[in-house]
């Protein structure tokens, strides 16, 4: 393994080296080291950075780059929820991470006096929010992260705002994503008990820690496939459908992808919406909606990007299903659910 120092966090760049040969058993090591005492953890910032990666694998672009911006919009999101949103604040101030200080601070210049989710701000206050979480977080956390996987998760500019991540890792982050997920979710909890807050319901915590990823309105995203590309019948069953009776799903479960994105939505009667549900379509529907988004591509608006080239091809939605599938979500059968 590739060795760093110990005051990784100060680096301004670092790379991981492509010629190493990584197992699923390094990674799953690297990975234990950072959950363990191993770790030099004097905040909960690392575990805010692995949930803000996991969150945004579907906004990886085509290098594998995720933007500062995109980063640090979920890592401040998950502390505004944690402190703002369930008034979670800690009882040892001196002995918590700045964090807390910034958001508070935040939400008194921004006058927010009411327990609001991050996602109901206006655009310009998620924005200053934002600049002042990553602002701090930036000169500690993407470092330390780098040096506690022994320079091997991803590359990293400061300069340029900029991560990139070892295509091994990817590969093994979207194949274990939701145990990741769940471990990580645990592993921050029970470092915020004993470290950063007290006496607080751990179910608060995780309530407050995975509010990020509540599903949103989509009513927009059904604007567009049925006003502007004039999706008037079900994707799944064929059925016409009147305004009133339109529903938007997620062809890809949204709990395994946890984001919306228009490539992975499509127009669905209430029945089949409902009896989908968490489920996977066929390997047919899946390529008939390959071809579906290589026509918004073709057609979007000149200067309204629907679907951005630089984080989707032909190839994405089809990783995304089969790694679904291979995390054992569950095959829908659409003629049985009449």
């Amino acid at each position: 393994m590739k060795e760093t120092k110990n005051s990784s966090y100060e680096l301004k760049e670092g790379n991981f080296d492509p010629r190493q040969v990584l197992t699923e058993d390094d990674l799953r090591s690297i990975f234990s080291i950072i959950y363990s005492s191993r770790s030099k953890k004097t905040t909960s910032y690392k575990y805010a950075l692995i949930n803000a990666i996991l969150c945004n694998l579907a906004n990886i672009d085509c290098a594998l780059s995720l933007s500062f911006n995109t980063v640090f919009y979920t890592f401040a999101e998950s502390y505004w929820n944690i402190i703002v949103n369930f008034k979670i604040k800690p009882a040892r101030v001196e002995k918590s991470a700045k964090i807390y200080s910034i958001i508070d601070e935040c939400s008194k210049k921004l006058d927010v006096n009411e327990a609001i989710p991050f996602d109901s701000l206006s655009s310009d206050n998620i924005k200053t929010v934002v600049k002042a979480v990553e602002s701090d977080a930036k000169k500690y956390v993407i470092g330390a992260l780098f040096g506690d996987s022994q320079g091997t998760f991803y590359s990293f500019s400061k300069k340029e705002k900029v991560i990139r991540l070892n295509p091994v890792v990817y590969q093994y982050l979207l194949k274990n994503k939701p145990l990741i997920e769940k471990v990580n979710y645990l592993e921050w909890t029970r470092f915020l008990l004993e470290k950063e807050l007290d006496v607080v319901s751990p179910k608060n915590i995780i309530d407050a820690l995975t509010l990020s990823t509540k599903r949103s309105d989509l009513s927009s995203f059904q604007k567009i496939l049925y006003e502007t590309f004039n999706e008037h019948k079900c994707f799944y069953c064929g059925k016409e459908l009147k305004n009133n009776e339109v529903h938007v799903d997620h062809f890809i479960p949204w709990s395994f992808i946890k984001d919306d994105r228009l490539w992975n939505f499509v127009i669905s009667c209430p029945h089949c919406n409902e009896s989908k549900s968490d489920k996977l379509a066929s390997t047919e529907l899946l390529h008939r909606l390959v071809k579906r988004n290589e026509d918004i591509i073709s057609k979007q608006p000149a200067g309204n990007i629907l679907i951005n080239t630089n984080e989707y091809d032909n190839t994405t939605l089809m990783r995304f299903y089969h790694i679904a599938k291979m995390n054992g979500f569950e095959l829908w059968n659409k003629s049985n659910s009449r």
